[in-house]
């Protein structure tokens, strides 16, 4: 085969991006890192993709395989790149050029986003054991047997108390509608006016009268009187601490009964 001065094989290519990756600085991530590759030009597109696939903590990943971060190519060159809520666009010019660009930004964002989702996932585990086992709890204490459940919780302090209570409500108490115990600046408060649980305004908040939770109305709701099904009160072990309602149908401690009376009579 004959090539003529100036037109490089795809073995060339190949080699040649091979070559590149020496030149790539070592990032060592824990594990590696998932990776969205799209647009551009299709040379370039293939050339970014081989030296990704030839380094070790570089994964190039389809868009349905829940890819960490994103590389968007621009037609007139660089990149657009995303990971978490961290962006920026690395000015290339070359496939290498982005990769190595790529690699040295990306240290700081996947850090962030993955002691995110660490800290998600420890969440997600709590809620899952407490629904799973305060779900029990509340079928027993219903069914007139496991009011034992419930009295444990009966002496249990309200806000301010130490162990982290959360609740739960809707069909089958799988909804998580926030902490009773964190600081009202903790995302995660039920007194938090600004966050998903504590604003007036959001659809999973007991504060919101015109949500499923919040209204007087609705047979999940902590400020209904008639409601069937209030929402439960559990802590990270799944111990049950009794339901969270104003309703006097239901055994409550007597601080808690007040705070919850308060926020529904704002």
């Amino acid at each position: 085969m004959t090539l003529s001065v100036g037109q490089p094989s795809t073995f060339g290519c190949v080699i040649l991006a091979l070559l590149m990756i020496t030149t790539i600085p070592s990032v060592g991530f824990a594990q590696p890192a998932r990776i969205y590759v799209e647009g551009g030009p299709k040379a370039v597109k293939i050339e970014l993709l081989t030296l990704l696939r030839q380094t070790p903590d570089l994964l190039p990943v389809p868009s349905f395989k829940h890819p960490e971060a994103n590389i968007n190519l621009q037609k007139k060159g660089g990149a657009k790149v995303k990971c978490g809520a961290a962006k920026t666009f690395l000015p290339g010019p070359s496939a290498a050029d982005i990769v190595t660009q790529f690699r040295t930004w990306l240290a700081t964002p996947l850090a962030q986003r993955r002691a995110g989702q660490a800290e998600r996932d420890r969440r997600n585990a709590a809620i899952a054991t407490a629904i799973a086992v305060g779900a029990v709890a509340t079928a027993a204490a219903l069914s007139g047997s496991g009011s034992s459940a419930y009295a444990a919780g009966a002496g249990a302090t309200g806000v301010g108390e130490t162990t982290k209570l959360m609740l739960f409500g809707g069909q089958g108490h799988k909804i998580y509608l926030g902490c009773l115990t964190c600081s009202k600046y903790d995302s995660e408060s039920v007194e938090n006016p600004y966050g998903e649980f504590g604003s007036k305004y959001s659809s999973t908040s007991i504060v919101n009268p015109y949500s499923e939770y919040g209204s007087r109305y609705s047979q999940f709701s902590a400020c209904s009187p008639y409601a069937s099904d209030p929402p439960v009160i559990v802590d990270g072990a799944g111990n049950a601490y009794g339901r969270l309602s104003a309703s006097r149908a239901y055994p409550l401690d007597a601080r808690w009964r007040a705070w919850i009376e308060g926020v529904c009579t704002r």
